[in-house]
């Protein structure tokens, strides 16, 4: 009996700096990754501008979603209800054509990303530098919060996945 009361103190404590440390912890995150692709910014912008083609390429391409309006611009939403994934949607916030596209992912619980795809010309090789910036914030959930502290790996992971996928899509491999 003595060495249960001892477990159940020890548990408890434990819980409580583990709480009392995710509360401090910030509930924002972002992650970004580049990749230079072999070709011109023309032809990587369609793959990036319409929502469409993301399928061929992002991650959310693993998960069937519809169109409820149109692909491109702002205001273009896609959106998804899977078992694994649950439901959400992305839409398209500001696009400067050509150079950068910024969206917004929501899922179901609240939580919310902005994102933004950013195509860069090198002149000198005709290559095009691609940047995936991703960002959220979980608020002031300290589970969440530690789970923040992770996502630059986690989320990155899966950017850099997508822009491996877009690199070979456009260069054709």
């Amino acid at each position: 009996m003595r060495y249960l009361k001892g477990f159940i103190v020890a548990m408890t404590f434990f819980l409580v700096i583990f709480l009392a440390i995710g509360f401090a912890l910030p509930g924002d995150w972002q992650a970004e990754r580049s990749v230079s692709i072999d070709a011109p910014p023309e032809s990587v912008w369609p793959l990036v501008a319409d929502l469409r083609h993301w399928d061929a390429w992002a991650p959310l391409g693993e998960v069937e979603g519809i169109f409820p309006g149109a692909s491109t611009g702002p205001g273009a939403v896609r959106e998804w209800n899977d078992r694994a994934w649950g439901s959400g949607s992305v839409t398209i916030r500001e696009v400067v054509e050509g150079r950068r596209l910024i969206y917004d992912v929501g899922v179901e619980g609240g939580l919310s990303t902005t994102g933004t795809l950013e195509l860069e010309s090198i002149a000198a090789s005709g290559a095009t530098r691609v940047t995936w910036r991703e960002e959220g914030n979980f608020g002031w959930n300290p589970l969440l919060s530690w789970f923040a502290s992770g996502m630059e790996t986690r989320q990155g992971a899966q950017l850099q996945r997508g822009l491996d996928r877009l690199s070979t899509v456009v260069e054709g491999g």
